[in-house]
């Protein structure tokens, strides 16, 4: 997947150890493509590495969805429940 993601735009950023939780990129009008994330699978790559769901919600609020790292920050998305 980086490999892929690196051919449309080698300057992409990419959240390290959370490749499991990519779905795809994101092309906005106007601006740069961008990664995404979807959050469930982000819970459960911090999981397996041995948080509990609280602390993985924890971790990626704090230290991932509440990060700006400039216009190619990645995004992530947070699907319905069905």
């Amino acid at each position: 997947m980086r490999e892929q993601l690196a051919e449309l735009d080698p300057e992409m950023i990419l959240w390290e150890d959370c490749d499991d939780a990519i779905v795809g990129y994101v092309d906005r009008c106007g601006g740069p493509m961008v990664v995404c994330y979807c959050y469930g699978k982000m819970v459960e790559v911090f999981k397996s590495k041995g948080m509990s769901d609280l602390e993985a919600d924890e971790w990626i609020s704090h230290n991932i969805a509440g990060a700006y790292v400039g216009e190619k920050t990645p995004m992530i998305l947070y699907k319905f429940e069905e």
